[in-house]
């Protein structure tokens, strides 16, 4: 029975062995990829000189804004329950401590959303101008870093509209009501920088909370590749890393998700010859024929019977869950992919009809 509690509470903790074998793995340059109490998790791609940090408010319901930061190359994401608060801290700082040894220095982004009630009244899709607020320390920051991650995120557009990124020099960068997962002193002492990314969650419904998927992944997609240049810049100034493209800071490690969807789209692709059955099998008789009649009379293709029931595919098709892919770059790969895989099928449906 006591042994029972014991494995209990330990689950509902991070623990020190927790927190030793994440760093092993760091030091070993090996992957980490943990859950964490609570519906948290922890994605260390290798050893990189910065963790994108979301902390899921307990109080109220926030749905997506852990999407924004999966994909990252390092990534937290834990839940702001005191349960696990000087948990979440401790591993924190011991990643820090790890990393910045080897890279000299160390960025912390952590990513949030306002509440709905600091938002303007007409807060929904197509009203309410997108915008980001970082928040950096009065005295200690990385200028070249906000600079890039600003110009990053102003070149967004979402809903037609440009993204207004506003820079607050703030005491706090990170949620309010939350705590810094870094005290001031241990920062200055490992050289490591906060920067604090607040979001107007324009991507949820805001009396239902509900997403809006297409909103989601299309600032998912922006974010991502202005974190990666302001860790870029970070990574030149501040670092040891000499990283050649900020494109290069993504992820490199494929998980099982990623080759299944991929085994999936390929076993479609793969089930017909697109070309070969759009392509009549009487193009000479035709032509001679249109050519006799004088162009009068349209020619009269035959093709070569298809060997696949378009509509069942279709449905196959959608069922591959490309949502499941955290890196927004290889999800939007994929969804193209099945975009272009949808038109085909939809055309060899169509095929002896007006709209082919």
């Amino acid at each position: 029975m006591n042994d029972s509690k014991k494995n209990i509470k330990e689950e509902e903790i991070i623990t020190e062995r927790f927190i030793d074998t994440v760093c092993k793995q760091i030091a070993e340059n090996k992957s980490v990829r943990k859950t964490l109490p609570l519906r948290g998790r922890l994605h260390i791609d290798r050893p990189l000189p910065f963790l994108v940090v979301y902390r899921r408010p307990v109080k109220r319901i926030d749905h997506g804004t852990d999407k924004l930061v999966k994909g990252e190359a390092s990534y937290l994401i834990a839940s702001a329950s005191r349960k696990i608060k000087a948990g979440v801290s401790k591993l924190v700082q011991n990643i820090i401590v790890q990393i910045a040894s080897e890279h000299k220095a160390f960025l912390i982004l952590e990513v949030w959303t306002k509440k709905n009630n600091q938002l303007n009244s007409n807060n929904h899709a197509g009203i309410l101008k997108p915008s980001i607020t970082l928040k950096i320390s009065k005295t200690h920051f990385p200028t070249e870093t906000v600079e890039a991650l600003q110009k990053g995120l102003s070149s967004i557009y979402l809903l037609r509209q440009k993204i207004n990124v506003e820079v607050l020099y703030d005491n706090s960068q990170w949620p309010e009501k939350m705590h810094s997962l870094v005290p001031n002193n241990f920062g200055k002492a490992n050289n490591c920088y906060l920067i604090g990314i607040e979001i107007d969650p324009i991507f949820q419904n805001a009396i239902t909370g509900d997403i809006f998927p297409l909103v989601l992944r299309k600032l998912h997609q922006g974010l991502s590749k202005a974190l990666k240049l302001g860790v870029f810049q970070f990574s030149h100034n501040q670092t040891t890393l000499r990283p050649t493209n900020y494109q290069s800071l993504g992820r490199r490690a494929m998980v099982k998700a990623v080759w299944e969807v991929d085994q999936k789209l390929a076993e479609i692709s793969n089930a017909y010859d697109f070309l070969l059955l759009v392509t009549p099998i009487n193009i000479d008789q035709s032509w001679n024929k249109f050519l006799s009649s004088k162009f009068e009379k349209s020619p009269i293709f035959y093709y070569r019977p298809i060997p696949i029931n378009p509509s069942a595919l279709k449905t196959k098709l959608y069922g591959i869950p490309i949502e499941q892919i955290e890196d927004p770059t290889l999800s939007n790969l994929f969804y193209e992919k099945q975009v272009e895989l949808e038109k085909t099928l939809s055309m060899l449906r169509d095929r002896r009809t007006r709209n082919f």
